[in-house]
């Protein structure tokens, strides 16, 4: 694994955001550059801003499905739209398991459908389950 990761959290649930930091420290030895974005905007942004100035896009992107401004499909399109994003990973991250929304998001390039945790002990397994697996990838 790279000796840094660097999370996007796109989510507007500020307990499951507030959350995710400390997460990540119980379950890392490693730096993380964690960033959160409250609205689909925001992160659209961010997004831009990053590929405009061809700087490091993040190791690991956890979308969720519904937010107040935007869609996790739109979002997820938009990240998927450039040839040089497509093996960056997504994880759509949504506190409802509909079939239809799950098999979008992987037609739409999800390399994941997650279910929300409401537990902090699944929240901690999941995000180790996320991070050894895509997390020690690095994507300029």
């Amino acid at each position: 694994m790279d000796q840094h990761l660097s999370l996007w959290l796109i989510e507007d649930n500020m307990a499951i955001a507030n959350l995710i930091p400390i997460a990540l420290e119980d379950a890392l030895l490693l730096p993380v550059d964690y960033r959160h974005f409250e609205t689909g905007e925001a992160f659209s942004e961010a997004f831009h801003l990053i590929r405009s100035l061809a700087a490091p896009m993040p190791s690991l992107i956890l979308l969720d499905m519904n937010l107040p401004d935007s869609n996790g499909l739109r979002l997820l399109s938009e990240v998927r739209q450039y040839a040089d994003r497509i093996s960056l990973p997504v994880i759509m991250f949504s506190s409802h398991q509909n079939e239809d929304l799950i098999s979008m998001s992987y037609f739409q390039g999800a390399n994941a459908f997650i279910e929300k945790p409401f537990d902090y002990d699944e929240l901690m397994e999941i995000l180790n389950g996320c991070i050894s697996f895509w997390g020690n990838k690095r994507f300029s």
